[in-house]
């Protein structure tokens, strides 16, 4: 058992958020986390992340991670959600 994947995506880019203070957010092991957690979502998934990132206020957090693993591993993500 475990997070499904829109919430391990969440918290995912949570816990990166939380190390932006110390300078340690985007160490590439946090990052590839987030990278393979969205290389395994849906579409159905991307709009969930969507709703719960906006609802729980971690939608610039997660565009932010996101950004972040485009950068540096080039990682395919759809445009609607990064709007």
């Amino acid at each position: 058992r475990g997070l499904g994947r829109v919430d391990a995506v969440l918290h995912a880019c949570m816990h990166r958020a939380s190390n932006h203070l110390t300078g340690r957010q985007d160490r590439l092991r946090w990052l590839m986390d987030i990278h393979l957690l969205a290389a395994r979502m849906d579409p159905g998934d991307w709009d969930a992340l969507v709703a719960r990132a906006r609802d729980s206020g971690l939608s610039d957090a997660c565009l932010d991670a996101l950004r972040a693993c485009v950068r540096n591993f080039g990682t395919a993500l759809p445009a609607a959600p990064m709007a």
